[in-house]
């Protein structure tokens, strides 16, 4: 497996590797303006995943050029938690959520981005004092949900502080909704326990079809999979879902809960998780919440080898274009087993798949292989381009970065999407005595000519890795192609 992702390496447009080695700098939530930039927030989260240190938002075009950049300066009596960015009738809103130095109270404030990229006063819209120490969880950078009117929802997991004591832990979930003018005119809490979900999770909330509830997900540690909570306008439980795994599933666990989203083009909740067999490492999966049987449909996206560890993070690791195409991202680890992180090689894996989980393609990325990659968030730009964000790592010192792929790097799989097909792989190249053929196609036959346009070898494709022998070929180039369904299919030459 690893093989053969390794020869579909994506090239990059441009990536942006600014030095701010002195603190542990991330990237996190990105925005699109309607000008075609990009801005994006970067903060210190060294402190338990808590900044006191000034944070940066920063305005990038689209070559990935610095143009603009702003500190954001908060009291020094409460630690930076989370800052996220949205766009509304052409205004940036910044929204900064605060948790007092004590962790016994927390705050929102907000300020508009102006055009000249300065920042109105700040102005506190949200506070509460806690019973206990409690602290939120760590930097999740999921943008408000917004409404054609200019509602907005927020939300914040809060659990009881880690230096506390207190065991069994607890926790509390904080719903806010604005108005337009970022205004807070719905909270509500709701305590973990009535949700009966892990209080460490991240609760996930989309809208329902019309847009007046909402669905709050939450992974189960066991069969059900999936909770799915029906909240009101008020915020209210009105219903609970529960979702069974596939049957064909049932020796898998969950080993990081689903990172749902929902999916802008069809409104069905999808998910991308960390699924942990019995007998092998760990996989990077995505899952679809299917209403029509209640099920959690699983798209396996690798096969682990043993040599490959995943790594699964925070942020949003699904993105959707408007093609109806999705990617998802993870991170893999080569020598994991080393224990030794300086030893470890982490690369960025990109999967897009379609809306019914076939998996188009795949990818590896590494900027250079002697740093470490920690990308948590993955964006799609109105023109189809994937931004990616997060942290590189080298001998234990800790970068930012962004990572920008032009759209034209996702397809060279086009062709067979068009058949609703998925690529096909043909390693190694230059190749030797065997040529190995990677497909998911079936029912289809390889066709070897040379260059004269004579066929040299004809085979059908039954399995997953289909080996060729060439030892009996003259040295030269060959082209190979693939007939499917009575039509002739150039996958790769």
């Amino acid at each position: 497996m690893s093989f053969a992702l390794s020869s579909q390496d994506l090239e990059h447009s441009w990536c942006l590797f600014p030095d701010y080695s002195e603190d542990v700098q991330t990237f996190a939530n990105l925005i699109e303006t309607d000008d075609g930039n990009y801005i994006v927030s970067m903060y210190d989260y060294s402190n338990y995943y808590k900044s006191k240190d000034d944070a940066t938002i920063i305005k990038l075009n689209s070559d990935g050029v610095i143009i603009n950049e702003i500190d954001v300066d908060i009291d020094d009596n409460y630690i930076l938690n989370d800052i996220v960015l949205d766009v509304w009738n052409d205004t940036v809103n910044v929204f900064m959520h605060c948790i007092g130095e004590n962790r016994d109270c927390a705050k929102m404030l907000h300020s508009h981005l102006m055009p000249d990229f300065t920042m109105t006063e700040y102005r506190e819209i949200w506070s509460a004092d806690f019973e206990k120490p409690m602290t939120s969880n760590i930097i999740s950078c999921t943008p408000p949900l917004i409404d054609t009117n200019g509602i907005r929802t927020i939300s914040y997991t809060y659990s009881s502080y880690y230096t506390s004591g207190e065991y069994p832990r607890y926790g509390k979930v904080i719903f806010l909704k604005l108005d337009s003018n970022c205004n807070v005119i719905v909270e509500k809490w709701i305590d973990c326990e009535d949700l009966n979900y892990d209080h460490l999770s991240t609760v996930c909330y989309t809208f329902n079809d019309d847009s007046t509830q909402y669905n709050v997900m939450c992974s189960l540690n066991d069969n059900p999979w999936h909770c799915q909570y029906v909240l009101d306008e008020s915020f209210n439980v009105i219903d609970t879902v529960l979702f069974e795994r596939e049957s064909e599933m049932n020796y898998w666990g969950f080993f990081t809960p689903g990172l749902y989203s929902q999916n802008p083009n069809n409104g069905v909740i999808y998910g991308i998780c960390s699924l942990a067999h019995p007998e092998a490492l760990n996989e990077i999966s995505v899952v679809k919440l299917d209403k029509t049987d209640m099920k959690v449909k699983i798209l396996q996206c690798t096969d682990t080898p043993n040599d490959i560890y995943n790594q699964i993070g925070l942020g949003n690791y699904l993105c959707y274009s408007q093609n109806g195409d999705i990617y998802g991202m993870g991170i893999y680890d080569f020598d994991y087993l080393s224990h030794d992180p300086i030893n470890y090689e982490c690369k960025l894996y990109i999967v897009k798949f379609d809306e019914n989980l076939n998996k188009l393609n795949e990818w590896y990325y590494e900027i250079e292989e002697k740093y470490s990659h920690y990308f948590d968030h993955i964006y799609c730009t109105e023109s189809d381009d994937i931004i990616v964000t997060g942290v590189v790592a080298r001998d234990y010192k800790v970068f930012p970065s962004i990572v920008k792929f032009p759209a034209s790097a996702f397809l060279s799989i086009e062709e067979a999407h068009a058949h609703n097909l998925h690529l096909a792989v043909a390693y190694p190249n230059p190749g030797g005595d065997v040529m190995n053929i990677r497909t998911s196609l079936r029912n289809c036959t390889l066709h070897v000519y040379d260059m004269q346009g004579r066929m040299v070898h004809q085979q059908e494709i039954t399995d997953d890795v289909t080996s060729v022998d060439a030892s009996k070929w003259s040295s030269g180039t060959y082209i190979w192609k693939l007939t499917v369904n009575n039509e002739q299919l150039t996958v790769e030459e």
